[in-house]
């Protein structure tokens, strides 16, 4: 109904490093379970009617293949002696590829961007995607930070390599009270300008964790919140729906006005629609209005959409915002509110 693709994210018969040493070896039955699951669980999203998985979903209802592409392999583990990440994704690769060739998977590279595991997990990915360019279509990198490690970070990738690529897997900003702020959702949106930015590496991003049951969180940038009778949708949520919604078909190279206008305060990115309508998508962060040019937008006119803080949050909620959609002429530019999200679209 969402249009939405599959992917899976299997595990590799390890519990999470964080919490637990449990996970079956490498070389026991219980692992190569794991692997045949693997294999099985395609075979029921593309399998034929007439296979043993692809039967049963048509069972079930879905005779059509799901037409699924990819799946990750684990989910924040990194090398040690006892887990063998590289040896047990290895493992998965090789049954995989053997079975299903140019089948896209995709690595973990640990819970956090910034450690020593990033790089060595990417030392992996890298050399095995030199051996065979269906090693590897992209690894899982989380960022669960500040709002200032998200704008010291934006232009992260611009120096990534592009052979594989990046899943930017789970990221929220974490204030100091955890909240669920429109501050926190400025940072978030200012790193996704990265992302944007620098789509040629980035192929998938996905903000993490979604749901929170009020008075039941175990913390709280969750994106969409609830009880027993009410939905609360976040500051967050605004932000994933507005570049969700306004996705064009490429990106537009903005490296230099980009650099100058983050000396100010203001993050940007665009996009253009195959029918030439530009989009540009800024966060204005500073507590003064700014007023953003707009030439070379390829139309008269324009449509800003705009997020800014609607009020304090009350009673263990998120902070509430104002969604404003109105016109304006490209040639008297763009105001950008104080503190806000904007998406500037052109118009035919």
């Amino acid at each position: 109904m969402l249009g939405a693709k599959p992917l899976p994210v299997l595990s590799m018969g390890v519990a999470c490093q964080f919490r637990s040493t449990e996970m079956y070896d490498i070389d026991s039955p219980e692992f190569e379970e794991f692997v045949q699951d693997a294999l099985d669980l395609i075979e029921f999203a593309n399998g034929p009617v007439d296979s043993k998985w692809g039967s049963l979903r048509a069972k079930m209802g879905h005779p059509d293949s799901f037409n699924m592409d990819m799946i990750a392999i684990g989910n924040e583990q990194w090398e040690t002696e006892t887990v063998q990440l590289f040896k047990r994704n290895d493992r998965f690769e090789k049954a995989i590829h053997e079975k299903y060739p140019g089948f896209k998977l995709l690595g973990t590279a640990g819970p956090i961007v910034d450690t020593d595991i990033t790089p060595q997990a990417w030392d992996y990915y890298r050399k095995g995607f030199e051996r065979n360019k269906d090693f590897c279509y992209a690894v899982d990198e989380h960022y669960y930070k500040s709002p200032q490690w998200m704008y010291d970070n934006v232009a992260l990738y611009d120096d990534y390599p592009r052979d594989v690529a990046v899943f930017a897997g789970e990221y929220a900003s974490h204030t100091t009270d955890r909240s669920n702020s429109v501050e926190a959702a400025l940072s978030e949106a200012a790193l996704m300008t990265g992302f944007e930015n620098n789509a040629g590496v980035v192929k998938l991003a996905s903000y993490a964790p979604l749901f929170n049951r009020i008075g039941h969180s175990q913390w709280k940038p969750d994106m969409i919140w609830f009880d027993a009778k009410d939905v609360y949708l976040t500051p967050s949520y605004y932000v994933q729906k507005m570049f969700a919604c306004n996705l064009g078909s490429h990106s537009l190279t903005l490296t230099d006005e980009a650099i100058e206008l983050r000396k100010k305060g203001i993050y940007i990115c665009a996009s253009q629609y195959e029918d030439g309508r530009i989009i540009i998508k800024a966060v204005n962060t500073t507590k003064e209005e700014f007023e953003l040019d707009l030439s070379g937008m390829n139309s008269d006119k324009a449509t800003i959409e705009t997020m800014v803080s609607a009020g304090v949050a009350e009673d263990d909620l998120p902070e509430p915002v104002s969604v404003s959609i109105s016109s304006i002429l490209v040639s008297a530019n763009a105001k950008l509110l104080p503190e806000s999200f904007s998406v500037i679209t052109g118009e035919n």
